[in-house]
């Protein structure tokens, strides 16, 4: 040992040269993919130099670049062999850097022991300094191990010994790795003074990349204390530092930090923007520890923006990563996010197991924090079973636990909760002084929203109804706000969650008088407030499409050329799996499934990354259309002229087994209630019996009449409450323009039976997913001359799809081309899809509720997904998709509508007919023959379909056979109503 120090770069002048060549072969281990054969022969003053620079590059790159590090680890396990074998400073050197890839490979348990052995090697060899050095990364396995108050013990230790020896660097480390300890147990002060101590050594001794990491946790530390203005200007110099530098991990984790402080300060939509880039410049470099972090960041992101498929895809990965990691407190976090993303899809008791068992590893690790959080789940989940006193007892508990570890952002959201609960209760003396206390401390974020919402609850449990308004109102907006941040496209439609809670308590509100009056708010308050909460991210959309952007943006062709390669690879496995189920292949079939479900999650992140980027250029959505907030006279003054005489339009608003509905009709707006006992159930039952239909055969069925007389007596209860208070104001008319709300899109309207007859002998029906949207497609051309794109993709499921095709054609004909079986291509639908004024696809299709944009039409060589179809420009006046489950693959938070013709009245569509449930080919093709018929003779879709309807269930009288069918967008033109036009009967 005596001709070699243990301080590497201190050699001695009689070794110097055999050193210099020894350094020169290690650096050639780590940097080569074949590593250079160990020399033989070495002396140990040589062997021992090329293991200190080998040991060196792993501490180096251990945290940011995992392979170099394996690569030391293997180089000195090399030289450990053969005659240096049994040298005992190789083998604590070895011990060293295997800790090290231990860490790298997440194996904290190796990383633990190999990491004390190589401190006690060195230890015994005399070399105290050393020996500490080689336990400093031992914190973070006992860390992600649990053992938070043994790292925290041991970093206390390491710092004074090595301040004490005169290694300022390693003691900084210490530090740095010390405040990483107490942020994970909550202790965000104490994390904060040992950041600082860090960042000042680091800044003495000019080391970068540690200065860095300092700037980052301290940004951490200061988020958690809500001193955002300091967090924000330590995580923008780490992050412009990180840059500079090419420290691309450091990078990435600043970006992460700062999506955390743009989360806790409410700029949800810059914190989404944020975290994608940190998971962006993460993927593929990041060692365990950081992709724990980075994942964390964005389940939580995701859940604050109510993306909860997202959280629950980020928060299946943490949960794996952590229990890999034996990391008992992060897999706690993993479980306790999860449970929030789940109890976000109604899995409530899916949720309720995580957010125990979460709750349960908070308490075993003394950290308060979790546990108040797992315990706010837990009462959420309370108050949606009517539990409410249990509920409330668990708001009291967590305020408790937050407000003693100073989480002042989540008590002031479980105080919050625990106000709404108490007004709820009816203990309105309780909630009131709680709201007051909040209302200097909610800061100005969706908690604040929450805050006006609570407020107005308040208010119009008091009777004081002008003052809810104001403040449901106030909540509203700046829940409008809020969403408005988030790059448009699902991302928006999931954060519309927030908000239906008070746009319900809205609507209540314009449909009651103020206490003390006797006169109740009019029709078009009532419509106005209706509309305020339907389908925002569509009209965006379609504002969007419209070109109303309010600041431009440079269109990224390399990210659109990835985007069409990402949905083009999603296609292509999505066929892979029609073939191998068309062809019997169950064991194939579903290897092309979980292949297409990866490419459609790979596909979703980069889409996501995509429209960060574009709302980081400044590009904003501007409202086209009538605006959502302009006074009743306002609408008086604009819908009617658009509905003309003869049409007119119910909105309705569905509020658990209570129904609104705004019906607008003869320059008139008329609002009407009612309750629908039970309606989840009825609407159940009938899905039921209509999804029974399916193996019955279309003639020969002996309880034909039986089946029918089941379905009639469920629609004729609920045309009794749903429609039947509503016929006095509509009165005579030729088209009814209908925009239902949540459970209600589902419901075949034109199948109400009154007792004598259906609606659609009554009155043609017009579907829409909003009143804007309606005005939108109805201001789209409505002729139907040009060219008629004809797809038939069938199967030997599909027999009747040939002669449906020929039937269209033949009623069309000479207007374009029949594109059948082969021919029926996804290439050929995208080259005449721009230019036709009519297309009908008949084909198979698949609706996707967990995933709608990837719903989709089968053709001969592919898939048309929904995702596909926005992206195109059409001009058509009608599409027909006649196909299964074309309508609503899902009704998502805000009422919007999530299916294929979403995607074609995006794309440009006039009026799109689909289907709400799966249909038969036979009845289909007879009833398209009809309906196409009646189009090429001058009738509108509305018009024509309602006629078909009529035809087809002379014959085939059951409404599965003939109802499946809406039509979605604009109805006919606005004209005078012909003679002869059928009117809605008088009650």
């Amino acid at each position: 040992m005596a001709d070699v120090p243990l301080i590497p770069g201190t050699l001695g002048a009689a070794s110097l040269e055999p050193a210099v060549d020894a350094m020169a072969w290690a650096d050639a281990w780590l940097a080569a993919d074949a590593p250079p054969p160990v020399p033989t022969g070495w002396a140990p003053t040589r062997a021992r130099a090329a293991g200190w620079r080998l040991k060196d590059g792993a501490q180096q790159a251990w945290h940011s670049d995992p392979l170099r590090a394996r690569r030391a680890a293997d180089g000195l396990e090399a030289l450990c062999t053969g005659e240096l074998g049994g040298d005992a400073e190789l083998q604590a050197l070895a011990a060293w850097t295997a800790g090290l890839r231990a860490l790298v490979d997440g194996d904290m348990a190796a990383a633990l022991a190999a990491l004390r052995r190589a401190s006690a090697g060195l230890a015994g060899l005399g070399a105290a300094g050393p020996a500490a050095q080689a336990e400093v990364p031992t914190l973070v396995a006992l860390s992600l191990l649990g053992r938070h108050d043994e790292a925290i013990a041991c970093a206390d230790r390491l710092e004074s010994a090595l301040r004490a020896a005169g290694d300022g660097l390693a003691a900084a480390k210490v530090a740095l790795n010390r405040g990483s300890l107490l942020m994970r147990q909550d202790r965000y002060a104490e994390a904060a003074q040992g950041y600082r101590r860090a960042a000042v050594g680091f800044a003495r001794l000019g080391d970068m990349a540690h200065s860095v990491m300092a700037d980052i946790g301290l940004a951490g530390a200061l988020t958690w204390q809500q001193q955002f203005s300091e967090a924000e200007a330590m995580a923008q110099r780490a992050c412009q530092r990180a840059r500079e530098h090419g420290l691309t991990v450091l990078q990435a984790l600043a970006h992460g930090e700062l999506g955390q402080l743009r989360l806790h300060a409410g700029r949800v939509g810059e914190a989404l923007v944020e975290v994608e880039a940190c998971a962006g410049l993460l993927e593929g470099r990041a060692p365990p520890q950081r992709r724990l972090e980075a994942e964390r960041a964005r389940a939580d992101t995701h859940l604050a923006a109510s993306l909860w498929p997202e959280a629950l895809a980020a928060c299946d990965r943490l949960v794996d990563l952590a229990e890999s990691l034996h990391a008992p407190v992060e897999a706690a976090w993993s479980r306790l996010l999860r449970g929030q993303a789940l109890a976000l899809a109604g899995e409530r008791r899916a949720a309720q197991a995580d957010l125990a068992a979460a709750r349960q590893a908070f308490m075993a690790a003394g950290n308060g924090a979790g546990a108040g959080r797992a315990a706010m789940g837990l009462a959420g989940l309370a108050a949606q079973d009517g539990r409410l006193d249990e509920a409330a007892e668990g708001l009291a508990d967590a305020m408790q636990a937050l407000g003693a570890h100073g989480v002042a952002r989540w008590r002031e959201e479980a105080e919050l909760a625990w106000a709404r609960l108490q007004v709820r209760r009816g203990r309105l003396a309780a909630a009131l002084p709680a709201l007051r206390r909040l209302r200097r401390a909610v800061g100005d974020g969706p908690l604040r929203a929450g805050w006006h919402l609570a407020r107005a609850e308040l208010a119009a449990a008091r009777g004081r109804t002008v003052v809810a308004q104001r403040q449901a109102a106030a909540a509203l907006g700046r829940l409008e706000t809020w969403r408005r941040q988030v790059p448009a496209g699902d991302m928006r439609v999931a954060c519309a969650q927030q908000a239906e809670a008070a746009h319900d308590l809205w609507v209540r509100l314009a449909d009651a008088p103020e206490r003390g009056t006797e006169a109740g708010p009019s029709g078009w308050a009532l419509l106005a407030a209706i509309e305020h909460g339907r389908a925002r991210s569509l009209h965006d959309e379609l504002a969007q499409r419209a070109g109303a952007l309010t600041a431009a943006r440079a269109t990224d062709v390399a990210a659109e050329s990835d985007d069409d390669d990402g949905r083009q690879r999603v296609n292509w496995w999505l066929h892979q799996w029609q073939q191998a189920v068309g062809a019997g292949d169950v064991e194939r079939a579903s290897q092309w499934q979980a292949l297409a479900r990866q490419a459609e999650q790979d596909w979703a992140r980069r889409e996501r990354q995509r429209q960060a980027l574009r709302l980081t250029a400044g590009a904003r959505p501007a409202m086209a259309g009538p605006d959502l907030g302009r006074s009743a006279a306002a609408w008086a003054d604009a819908l009617p002229a658009r509905l003309g005489e003869g049409r007119g339009l119910v909105a309705y608003h569905l509020d658990g087994d209570t129904w609104r509905a705004a019906v607008v009709v003869d320059g008139r707006c008329h609002r009407h209630h009612g309750q629908v006992p039970g309606l989840a159930a009825r609407l159940a039952s009938l899905r039921l019996q209509l999804d029974g239909m399916r193996g019955v055969p279309s003639r020969g069925d002996r309880h034909a009449v039986q089946r029918l007389q089941r379905v009639q007596a469920l629609l004729r209860g609920l045309h009794d409450d749903l429609f039947a208070p509503l016929r006095a104001p509509l009165g005579r008319l030729r088209e009814l323009v209908i925009v239902p709300h949540r459970a209600l899109h589902g419901l075949p309207f034109a199948a109400l039976h009154d007792g004598q007859a259906f609606l659609v002998d009554r009155v043609d029906v017009v579907m829409a997913p909003s009143v804007q949207a309606w005005q939108v497609a109805q201001a789209r051309p409505a002729a139907l001359d040009g060219p008629v794109g004809v797809f038939g993709a069938g199967s030997a499921w599909l027999p009747a799809i040939a002669a449906e095709t020929s039937a269209v054609a033949e009623a069309w004909a000479r207007h374009g081309p029949v594109h059948r079986e082969e021919r029926a291509t996804v290439a050929a639908f995208q080259a005449l899809a721009p230019q036709a004024a009519v297309l009908h696809l008949a084909c198979h299709a698949v609706a996707r509720p967990d995933n709608p944009a990837f719903s989709a039409l089968h053709l001969h060589d592919g898939v048309v997904t929904m995702a596909d179809v926005a992206t195109c420009r059409l001009h058509a006046a009608l599409v027909v998709l006649s196909a299964c489950d074309t309508a609503v693959s899902r009704v998502a938070p805000g009422d919007e509508v999530l299916g294929v013709a979403r995607g074609f009245l995006l794309a440009g569509a006039r009026s799109v007919v689909a289907s709400l449930w799966s249909v038969r080919d036979d009845t289909t093709a007879a009833l398209m023959a009809a309906f196409h018929a009646a189009c090429r003779a001058g009738a509108s879709p509305p018009a024509a379909l309602a006629a078909a309807q009529r035809a087809l269930a002379r014959t085939h009288p059951h409404p599965f056979h003939w109802a499946p069918f809406v039509v979605y967008g604009g109805g006919s033109p606005t004209t005078a109503p012909p003679a002869g036009a059928c009117p809605c009967p008088d009650p």
